[in-house]
């Protein structure tokens, strides 16, 4: 991939003037001919990790592997329970792991934490690779690299035996604004990877193909999964059709710019600069280096050199055929993903309850559920709000239709009773809606 030169770098301060040395290294003007460009016009509102998956390798604990079993042939929306580190029970929803290249999935949405267990490639009842545990964005935001490494192989642990690190994946971000990204982005990015552009409305960035653009050119995706993966998106509009924004505007709001002033405007749009290291290319870089790297904190101290090189040698937004954008030389040079994520402090905000007004009563009566989830109601107080909610009696003729029980209101009662108690655990766990 050809290089373009970097812009030089300046600080419009009196002080440097006056001592006639004006460069800098970290200077906010970028200069090369007749172009210059102030980096105060980019707001970095966030940078750090989005998401980590650690593969471990070792022998499924037999009762483990039964347990998890014996839910999954229950039917979908049964769950198991695992001790955390603290002592405290913690269910997770049993699903297929199927997609992901495993037999099953234990979810837990509202804690962050989703493992893949049993690998499709190997005998369960072998050592083998078999488990793969991910970390979403809210838990990483709230926890230091320590706790999350602990955490993941505490998990390990209770699953499986003769446990081993083999290789560690993360998603390095950047939300910035400031910066329009063109639409003919896919066009100007200098990279190796063939182009194949897909003109569609999909808002999901998940399909497996080399280069896509969705959306109005409101997403950009580049790269195999397999490899180093990237990704250009309006993450205000993702995270509100995620139903996340409660969570990444109070961490924008806490940004600040370079004259320690709010660097977040919430009428701008938010594009998210993201890079995806498989677990196989952090292990071949490392390995070019010297270093093994197959656990998260092994790699840590590393990601910003990961996020340097992706950008500098991998994806590169050339202004021209001599130099940079600015902005992305802005991103190589001053935009560093911190070590150790414990210092960012972010208060978890309660999701505001949407309204329900549904005219099925079937609909009225998920959305109910959805909105008692949020607000972490329990099953008892859940049941006393359904019978003031004004549509008790079409839910319970509801449900007497639905069992065919009608002669005995105790047994239709303890049957919704049961279907609540579910459901609002599947909505808090299973599909995170109260996370």
């Amino acid at each position: 991939m050809k290089k373009t030169k970097f812009h030089d770098r300046y600080t419009l301060d009196f002080q440097h003037v006056k001592a006639g040395n004006c460069e800098d290294p970290s200077g906010n003007l970028f200069i090369s001919d007749d172009y210059q460009w102030n980096s105060d016009n980019l707001k970095v509102l966030h940078s750090g990790v989005d998401t980590i998956k650690q593969l471990y390798s070792g022998l499924i604990e037999r009762e483990m592997w039964e347990l998890i079993q014996a839910a999954f042939d229950r039917g979908h929306g049964e769950f198991i329970e695992l001790i955390a580190p603290t002592g405290e029970i913690i269910p997770f929803m049993v699903t297929s792991g199927r997609k992901g290249g495993y037999k099953f999935t234990l979810l837990n949405q509202e804690l962050g934490v989703v493992i893949l267990i049993g690998s499709n490639y190997c005998k369960h009842d072998l050592n083998g690779s078999h488990l793969k545990i991910e970390l979403s964005p809210h838990l990483i935001i709230n926890s230091t690299s320590e706790h999350l490494q602990s955490l993941m192989d505490h998990y390990a642990k209770a699953l499986m035996t003769q446990v081993l690190p083999t290789g560690v994946a993360v998603h390095l971000c950047c939300d910035i604004q400031g910066v329009d990204i063109p639409e003919d982005f896919d066009r100007q990015l200098t990279t190796r990877t063939r182009r194949t552009i897909s003109r569609t409305g999909i808002s999901e960035i998940n399909l497996p193909l080399m280069a896509s653009k969705y959306g109005a050119a409101q997403s950009f995706l580049f790269g195999r999964a397999d490899s180093v993966q990237f990704a250009v998106y309006r993450k205000d509009i993702q995270a509100k059709e995620q139903d996340k924004t409660h969570i990444w505007t109070a961490l924008w709001q806490e940004s600040l710019d370079r004259h320690l002033n709010p660097a977040y405007n919430p009428e701008c749009p938010v594009w998210r600069i993201e890079l995806r290291f498989h677990h196989t290319a952090i292990d071949e870089l490392g390995r070019d280096k010297g270093l093994e790297i197959k656990s998260y904190l092994q790699a840590i101290q590393h990601l910003t050199g990961f996020w340097r090189y992706g950008l500098e040698n991998c994806y590169r937004w050339d202004m021209n055929h001599r130099y940079i954008h600015p902005a992305w030389q802005y991103l190589i040079q001053s935009v560093f993903i911190p070590e150790n994520t414990g210092f960012i402090f972010t208060r978890r905000l309660k999701k505001l309850p949407g309204e329900g007004n549904q005219k099925n009563i079937a609909l009225a009566y998920g959305n109910l559920l959805s909105i008692y989830a949020r607000n972490r109601f329990p099953a008892s107080y859940a049941m006393r709000s359904l019978r003031d909610s004004g549509m008790w009696r079409d839910l319970y003729k509801y449900w007497q239709q639905k069992t065919g029980i009608y002669d005995d209101e105790r047994d239709v009662i303890a049957i919704i009773m049961k279907d609540v108690e579910n459901k609002l655990k599947q909505r808090r766990i299973g599909y995170g809606m109260a996370a």
